[in-house]
């Protein structure tokens, strides 16, 4: 029996899936499995399936797409181990990254874990850093904004996983905030890792800016789903962070006068003055948003020696397992 189960949702990015494999196949000092589903893809992403060879890959088979979430609880389903990861198919791991955490969760006796995260442009350069929250306070913060993250950070145990229900096929885009609301309402043990050992690929075609106005449609009915929890701590769900997360995903796929809209919205609502400039800069154009806000190009932040992995990344590619 593998020590984990590493499940990858995929539609239609054979690339950027190869990627993710060769990083997840590069994992050290860890016995594993790999569960790949591929929710109804037509771009060759079966057939490139059918042809490994690795035994550690085992592939299921949408063959019309039922969404992230069924995807991600078939590949649950599927798997062998009692503990699993999420990997998203445009993200990749640092090659330590399941047994960084695999300890953490075995110091503190804990049953879900996740870490920092990088964000990297197309050319996989480092830029600012998603920080891994503490537990201090966590389901407490989680009502404000999903202060977890991306999928790719986490390994949760199985039994966990099972009593909290899976993921919700109700959400797509915040199908992940609703799990782990879930999860930590039942009193999920956390272990952070603070290390960046995922790299958050940002591209144009990131589910959350592809469905800006899915996700705000989903936010509604989450905080309908949700709304004892914010009542037993008297918060109110989703604060200025998911506010500016809506904003900048409407600006960053180009529509200018949404993105304006909400960060005026968001500006006046928290009577944060950063937001209404950035909702002027935003209908002036990018360039005037950046001299006005100081704002650094992505691979200008200073991350990169925490983030030494991805050069080894980059330089080992063309060695990778699967190409």
């Amino acid at each position: 029996m593998p020590e984990i189960s590493v499940i990858i949702p995929t539609r239609n990015r054979l690339t950027l899936l190869t990627r993710a494999l060769d990083s997840v196949l590069a994992q050290a000092d860890v016995d594993l499995e790999v569960i790949v589903v591929d929710d109804g893809s037509s771009d060759g992403t079966w057939q490139m399936l059918t042809t490994l060879a690795d035994p550690r890959v085992r592939a299921v088979h949408h063959a019309q797409s039922t969404g992230v979430s069924l995807a991600r609880n078939a590949g649950v389903e599927a798997s062998s181990s009692s503990w699993i990861a999420f990997l998203d198919d445009d993200d990749f791991w640092a090659p330590h990254k399941l047994s960084v955490q695999l300890a953490a969760l075995s110091s503190a006796d804990a049953n879900m874990s996740f870490a920092s995260a990088v964000m990297v442009d197309a050319d996989e350069r480092p830029g600012f850093v998603m920080r891994a929250p503490s537990t201090d306070r966590l389901l407490v913060r989680m009502v404000g904004t999903n202060c977890v993250g991306t999928p790719s950070s986490v390994i949760v145990s199985r039994a966990l996983f099972d009593e909290s229900g899976g993921f919700d096929p109700a959400f797509s885009v915040l199908a992940d905030w609703d799990l782990w609301l879930r999860m930590l309402d039942q009193g999920a043990i956390a272990a952070p890792c603070p290390e960046p050992l995922i790299a958050y690929t940002r591209h144009a075609n990131n589910m959350h800016l592809e469905s800006t106005l899915q996700m705000v449609s989903e936010f509604n009915a989450l905080r309908v789903k949700h709304a004892a929890l914010g009542e037993r701590f008297g918060v109110q769900f989703g604060n200025i962070e998911w506010s500016r997360w809506i904003a900048s995903s409407h600006r960053r796929a180009g529509r200018r006068y949404r993105a304006a809209a909400a960060y005026f919205e968001t500006g006046v609502r928290y009577r944060a003055s950063r937001e209404l400039a950035r909702a002027a800069g935003v209908l002036l154009g990018e360039r005037a948003l950046r001299v006005g806000a100081r704002l650094r190009p992505l691979h200008e932040n200073r991350h990169t020696e925490e983030c030494s992995w991805l050069v080894h990344q980059s330089t080992s590619e063309a060695d990778g397992a699967l190409r």
